[in-house]
C-alpha cells in the first residue's frame, strides 16, 4: 500500500489457494431415497444449505428427506476454499394416466399428476413421446411401455398396444348423379362409413358407393380395432340430353346438354352423324341410333334417336 505524497508503502503476502475439483455423482435423488457424491481431492467435509436435505459429511451420502434443492459443497477446512453443486431431491412420479391403445399414424396424450417428468416409450419403432407434453404417437403394430420418469427415480409405466391402420382404400374414387362405384379394402372385417351421405352414401358392409349430388364425401373404413383409412369421393354431374329425338333424312337438329366439356358420339354415325364438340346432328338414311354425350369424368348420358 504506497503513499502517494510520500512514496512510502507496506506489504503483505497473500496466497491463493485452489479450490477443491469437481463434485461428482448423480445430482438427483428420489424422495426417501440417497445419493452419493465424491470429490477426487482429499479432506474436505460436504455441506449442505439445506438442513432439510443433509449430506453426510465425511462420506458425502445425500439423503432425500424431502423434495426441493439444496446446494451441497466439499470444502477445505483450513482455507475454505470449495466446489459446489446443486442436488434435487424429486417426488416420486404417480400413476401414468391415458388410452391403453393408439392406432399406427394416430397419437393420444398421457397424463401424471407429478410435474416435471420427462416421457419416453421403451421401442421408439413402435412408437414415440413428445417429452415435455405427454403426446403419444403410434408408429408401427405392436405393443411398447411408456415411460414417465423423475430424475432419480424409478420410471412409472404403462402398457400400449399400437393397432396397425387398415389397408389402402381402393377403387375409383368418383362416381355420377344416381351411379356406383365399389370400393375394397385390402384387410377384410371393417365397416364403411360416409361423412356426406346426402352427396354420397356408401353401404356399411359391401363398399358401394351411391353418388346423390355434386361434392365429394369422406368414405372411411374402419375395423375392429378402431383404426380406420379414408378416402374422398367425388361426385360428378350428369344431366340428360335436350331436343328433338327425331331428325328428317337430308335435315339436321341441334341437342345440347347443360353441363358442358363434354363429347358427342352416335352409335351408327351411318343413319345419323354428330359433332363430336357441338352436338350438330345431321340425319343421313331412315333408321334408329343412339347419341351418346360423355363428360371427362367419365360420366355419359344417352339418347334414342329416329
Amino acid at each position: 500500500y504506497t503513499n502517494a505524497g510520500t512514496g512510502c508503502y507496506t506489504t503483505r503476502f497473500v496466497s491463493i489457494n485452489p479450490n477443491p475439483a469437481a463434485i461428482t455423482g448423480t445430482p438427483a435423488v428420489c424422495i426417501g431415497g440417497t445419493t452419493t457424491l465424491s470429490c477426487v481431492s482429499p479432506t474436505g467435509i460436504w455441506y449442505s444449505s439445506n438442513i432439510s436435505i443433509p449430506i453426510d459429511p465425511t462420506t458425502g451420502v445425500v439423503s432425500g428427506s424431502s423434495t426441493g434443492t439444496t446446494t451441497i459443497s466439499y470444502r477445505y477446512a483450513s482455507t475454505g476454499c470449495m466446489s459446489n453443486v446443486i442436488v434435487t431431491v424429486n417426488p416420486n412420479p404417480g400413476t401414468i394416466s391415458g388410452p391403453a391403445i393408439v392406432c399406427a399414424g394416430s397419437s393420444i396424450t398421457m397424463t401424471n399428476p407429478v410435474p416435471g417428468g420427462t416421457w419416453s416409450t421403451s421401442n421408439t419403432a413402435i412408437a414415440t413421446a413428445v417429452s415435455g407434453t405427454g403426446v403419444v404417437n403410434g408408429v408401427s403394430n405392436g405393443t411398447v411401455n411408456v415411460l414417465y420418469t423423475m430424475a432419480g427415480c424409478p420410471a412409472a409405466t404403462k402398457a400400449l398396444t399400437v393397432n396397425p391402420l387398415p389397408g389402402t382404400i381402393v377403387g375409383i374414387l368418383s362416381t355420377c348423379y344416381g351411379s356406383s362405384t365399389t370400393l375394397t379394402s385390402t384387410v377384410s372385417g371393417g365397416r364403411w362409413y360416409s361423412d356426406m351421405p346426402t352427396i354420397a352414401s356408401v353401404d356399411s358392409v359391401t363398399g358401394v358407393v351411391t353418388g346423390h349430388t355434386l361434392g365429394t364425401s369422406v368414405i372411411t373404413y374402419r375395423v375392429v380395432s378402431g383404426c380406420m383409412t379414408m378416402a374422398n369421393v367425388t361426385v360428378n354431374p350428369l344431366a340428360p340430353i335436350l331436343g328433338s329425338d327425331s331428325v328428317c333424312v337430308g335435315s339436321e337438329i341441334d341437342l345440347t346438354n347443360i353441363v358442358g366439356g363434354g363429347t358427342w358420339v352416335s352409335s351408327n354415325p351411318a343413319i345419323a352423324s354428330i359433332d363430336t364438340f357441338t352436338g350438330h346432328v345431321t340425319g343421313l338414311v331412315n333408321g334408329i341410333t343412339y347419341i351418346g354425350y360423355t363428360l371427362p369424368t367419365g360420366c355419359a348420358a344417352t339418347f334414342f334417336l329416329q
